[in-house]
């Protein structure tokens, strides 16, 4: 090989490198980023908001229960009551008992207040992943009972 090939090849190879090598770099430190959150549990589904939703029927009631953001720690839960007949419609109070089915944890109670007609909100902590069972405990003004609806959603995967 000539020197004039060689010297030709050497300026070939610079631009290259001054054209991909920051591309080349920044490939590098997205993977060792993603290496990094994976050696330490975190996932990008992890870091997304998502939530839990729970329907299920319970006296004249339709009820959609969610949890945001749907994982163990801090959540806010919001129930949607919806009506069967046209009965009244006002509620005294609306509770949650949350109960992990497959450990023996104590039941969490959670009191839900009014936001507007048919719609409720809370702030509760799910101790961990799971299936959890929900119970729904409305009691309608005036009546003097409890109406229990029972739900069960998976947090947190």
């Amino acid at each position: 090989m000539s020197s004039a090939q060689g010297a030709g090849g050497a300026r070939s190879d610079n631009a290259r490198l001054r054209r991909y090598g920051p591309w080349v770099l920044a490939s590098i430190a997205i993977l060792a980023v993603v290496i990094v959150a994976d050696i330490h549990g975190v996932s990008s589904r992890d870091s997304l908001p998502h939530k839990v939703e729970v329907t299920t029927q319970a006296g004249p009631y339709h009820l959609t229960l969610t949890a945001v953001p749907g994982g163990p720690g801090a959540n806010m839960f919001t129930l949607k009551v919806g009506f069967k007949s046209r009965g009244s419609r006002r509620i005294a109070s609306v509770h949650i008992v949350e109960t992990m089915i497959t450990m023996a944890m104590t039941p969490q109670y959670i009191s839900l207040r009014r936001v507007s007609s048919g719609l409720y909100r809370g702030q509760g902590q799910l101790a961990m992943a799971g299936v959890w069972e929900f119970q729904i405990l409305i009691s309608p003004s005036g009546s003097g009972h409890t109406i229990t609806a029972v739900g069960r959603g998976r947090i947190g995967g």
